[in-house]
């Protein structure tokens, strides 16, 4: 895990200067996916306040 390759651990950063609608859908498509390793998978998003509005709404939208 220390070295971002574990399979149930999906980090989510910043394109350029801010964490895009796009990379939320993705993130989206990887909830529906049961564990590899476990029955529980971790979701990272870094930088969340710096979000999109679009990114933001698509997440909120989700849940």
């Amino acid at each position: 895990m220390l070295t971002g390759n574990h399979t149930d651990v999906l980090t989510i950063r910043p394109e350029g200067t801010t964490v895009k609608a796009d990379a939320v859908r993705g993130l989206k498509a990887e909830m529906s996916k049961s564990g590899v390793e476990g029955n529980r998978r971790v979701f990272i998003i870094e930088d969340a306040d710096r979000m999109t509005a679009a990114a933001a709404n698509s997440l909120l939208k989700f849940f």
